[in-house]
């Protein structure tokens, strides 16, 4: 699993040291990783990214085609009560609602030449962990076959808060499965 580095700075809602940054002001020749958070996730398992939040991903994904072919560009999406609940039922793959996720990431992901998808289920409960893994292999599986992206889990940094995670087993899901700690 790949997890941010000791040191690494994340800029949070845009604003770093007094400065508020925009998808075509901040200084991206120091990034090596963008992820752009977050997006939602809607009742019919579709994704909710305002217009200019789109325009913004774009914008940074343009910067990979551009001149920073190294650049991994990827999408947060979660971290609210709402997308708890929709975790909770994709994770019991409700109606197919993986299929249509993951239809919907790669129709908005793979034209932007985005590279990955990190899913931010805040603090799942301890009973909630296998499933949480299954969600994850599976989406996985996915995600590489149709739109070739990478899944990511954002993990809490504090251990007391990791309890809904089940990291030993999160980290052998497979090389394209990373890691990002809040």
């Amino acid at each position: 699993m790949r997890a941010t580095a000791a040191g690494t700075k994340i800029h949070s809602g845009r604003r770093a040291n007094g400065r508020v940054f925009e998808a075509t002001t901040f200084p991206h020749e120091f990034c090596d990783n963008i992820v752009f958070c977050c997006a939602s996730i809607g009742d019919a398992f579709q994704l909710l990214l305002e217009p200019p939040a789109v325009f913004a991903l774009a914008t940074i994904a343009q910067l990979k085609r551009a001149a920073r072919k190294h650049l991994e560009v990827s999408l947060a999406i979660g971290g609210t009560a709402q997308d708890n609940a929709a975790f909770r039922k994709l994770a019991d793959d409700a109606e197919g609602s993986r299929v249509n996720l993951v239809v919907n990431l790669a129709s908005l992901l793979e034209p932007l030449g985005a590279d990955a998808v990190f899913l931010h289920w805040a603090y799942p409960a301890l009973e909630e962990r296998d499933s949480l893994t299954l969600l994850v292999t599976d989406m996985v599986r996915s995600l590489l076959v149709e739109a070739r992206l990478e899944l990511g889990v954002v993990v809490p940094a504090d251990p007391r808060a990791c309890v809904g995670f089940d990291l030993l087993a999160l980290s052998k899901v497979g090389p394209s499965a990373t890691s990002l700690t809040q």
